[in-house]
């Protein structure tokens, strides 16, 4: 299951009198346009929502929020869920969240719609009922919304909740990588890499797996990278590879740290140097959570320190501490 961006208060930013075209980062694309929906009372009140959020008063923010809900305004509805689910200006309560989903999810807001899906995909105040998840992430697909297009394909694709169905997962993920959607873009990839719902096609794999990397997407730039390395679906790069290992290794993917530190020692599309190999096999033994990368790394790290001088290991060490990991887009 992949959550929705959590609605911070930036979500409150968003709604300006009439700018709501989206609550959440999670879709480049909306089911309603809110915008078109709304009063000139709830203009109004949207307003007064962005100010009390601008001042950092988020008891006055559900204090407006609140009547507007209950009024049956499907995007005051969602927003008030969000809010309950994180607890913010409310004590977090996720039975008051799916209710407020749940009113929003049965007037059709498709974003309402898939988050109520995940609430039951992940039993998140409700018992865990892939079925029903299905039914709401289903619901919010057929409108055309990216983030329960991809919901439901990974149900698909995991056999939760329906039969166990690779060539559907592809569909639903295409429909929703054809929008922008960076996970969507990734696991459609894949499909195409393995040939796991579409026949094997090795440049359409490279064509996904360059969008989700354009977008960030760590796992895509690792990806992409051995692509490069290894020439498939793509003329072979050290270069390109060393470049999309470095964007991930920069995120602070292990598996991606790794094989930048093996180009580095061997001089291999980057220029030979022990003590950035030193450097990134280091920072895989601590960003590794599979074991056999742990070892891998651990066992390359040992090796080169027999090869290096003090000299050497110790400036590594001093960029090892001085390394932080960029912010993950995905």
């Amino acid at each position: 299951m992949r959550m929705m961006s959590v609605l911070t208060l930036s979500v409150i930013g968003l709604i300006l009198a009439g700018a709501i075209p989206a609550f959440t980062q999670d879709a480049p694309t909306v089911a309603v346009d809110a915008a078109a929906n709304l009063t000139p009372a709830d203009r109004q009140a949207f307003a007064a929502i962005s100010a009390a959020y601008k001042a950092g008063d988020l008891k006055e923010v559900v204090r407006i929020l609140t009547p507007m809900a209950e009024s049956g305004n499907l995007f005051a509805q969602y927003a008030l869920g969000m809010l309950y689910q994180e607890g913010q200006g409310v004590p977090q309560d996720n039975g008051a969240a799916i209710s407020w989903f749940r009113k929003s999810a049965e007037q059709g807001y498709a974003r309402a719609q898939t988050r109520l899906g995940e609430m039951y995909e992940g039993g998140v105040g409700v018992p865990q009922d892939y079925v029903v998840a299905a039914e709401w992430y289903r619901k919010a697909a057929d409108q055309g919304f990216a983030g329960g297009q991809y919901s439901l394909g990974a149900l698909y694709s995991q056999g939760k909740g329906m039969p166990h169905d690779p060539v559907a997962a592809e569909n639903w993920f295409l429909k929703a990588a054809d929008q922008g959607d960076a996970q969507s873009q990734y696991d459609a990839a894949v499909g195409y890499e393995r040939g796991d719902g579409v026949p094997q096609d090795y440049a359409m794999a490279v064509k996904w797996y360059q969008k989700a990397a354009d977008q960030g997407h760590a796992l895509a730039e690792y990806d992409l990278g051995v692509m490069y390395y290894q020439g498939t679906g793509v003329d072979q790069d050290y270069a390109a590879a060393a470049a999309w290992y470095q964007k991930a290794a920069d995120q602070g993917l292990a598996e991606a740290q790794y094989n930048l530190a093996d180009q580095y020692a061997r001089g291999r599309g980057v220029a030979w140097s022990p003590v950035q190999a030193y450097k990134w096999v280091s920072l895989a033994v601590l960003s590794a959570t599979a074991p056999n990368v742990r070892a891998s790394a651990v066992k390359k790290k040992t090796m080169m320190e027999g090869l290096m001088t003090k000299a050497e290991i110790a400036e590594a060490e001093g960029q090892i501490k001085a390394w932080k990991a960029v912010p993950t887009k995905n």
